[in-house]
């Protein structure tokens, strides 16, 4: 149910932008939304804790607030400032979003597969060993973490870009 809310908290948030007189007046909503949704998220928190693997009401309540803000800002910088040029790489994971989605779901379960067997019984992933082996000596526990999520969400547009180039586009 909360998943279906989060939806719903989309749509309704594009409406909201599409009905607007003009574009000040959504982004003007959208800032008030978003903060409305975060303190409700935080405040239902304290009830109902704010947790993503159950994604919890709160969850989904204080996450849309912040995405609503993030959405605002994007609309002032991009709509209202006229600075677009950044965002040309970002084009590329929205050209083909389902499909880098459904990639970077498959990559991930691809490399959760089991590499070898130690004489004790224990097995490492893929993800596992190229953490221990090369992310983590290369810069600690957290900063590591990061190195290979950045890695990862690099390959995913490398394949979106490539796609891009060709003008290859998938639609439902």
């Amino acid at each position: 149910m909360p998943s279906i809310a989060g939806v719903l908290l989309g749509y309704i948030t594009g409406r909201l932008i599409d009905l607007s007189k003009n574009i000040h007046v959504a982004i003007k909503q959208l800032f008030i939304y978003g903060m409305l949704g975060i303190v409700i998220g935080v405040s239902w928190g304290f009830l109902f804790p704010i947790n993503k693997p159950l994604w919890s009401s709160s969850y989904v309540v204080y996450t849309s607030g912040f995405a609503m803000l993030l959405l605002g800002a994007f609309l002032w910088i991009i709509d209202v400032k006229g600075y677009k040029k950044w965002t040309k790489p970002l084009q590329v994971f929205g050209m083909n979003p389902l499909f880098i989605y459904v990639f970077a779901v498959f990559l991930a379960i691809s490399l959760r597969i089991k590499l070898a067997y130690s004489p004790a019984g224990d097995s490492i992933s893929i993800t596992n060993w190229l953490y221990t082996n090369y992310y983590q000596p290369l810069a600690g526990n957290m900063n590591g973490s990061l190195l290979y999520a950045l890695s990862f969400g690099i390959i995913c547009w490398l394949l979106g870009w490539l796609m891009y180039r060709k003008k290859v586009f998938i639609k439902i």
